[in-house]
């Protein structure tokens, strides 16, 4: 064989390393990417799912201040009717 022709086989066997090398980084990018993309995927639907439960939280939230308004509601009810009752007994043990 030639110089050149040595150089030129040399020059190839470099060439086909080198893509070969490429190749392997590549196949290891894509699989990098798969990943990110799966981690992006997960994360938005556990984003979905904390939205849903951020929706029920709000309505249950909602239900609470009806509730609590009703019982206020009662107790002043309940006070009042406790006042009367007071001022009953009051009249009929002859303190006004």
């Amino acid at each position: 064989m030639t110089l050149r022709a040595s150089a030129l086989e040399a020059r190839a066997t470099a060439s086909e390393q080198a893509l070969d090398e490429q190749g392997d980084v590549l196949t290891e990018l894509a699989a990098l990417t798969r990943k990110a993309l799966d981690g992006i995927d997960r994360i938005d639907e556990r984003t979905g799912t904390i939205g849903d439960d951020l929706v029920v939280l709000r309505q249950t939230v909602g239900d609470l201040r009806q509730d609590v308004g009703e019982l206020n509601r009662r107790v002043a009810v309940i006070e009042q009717g406790m006042a009367r009752v007071l001022e009953r007994l009051d009249t009929l043990i002859g303190d006004k």
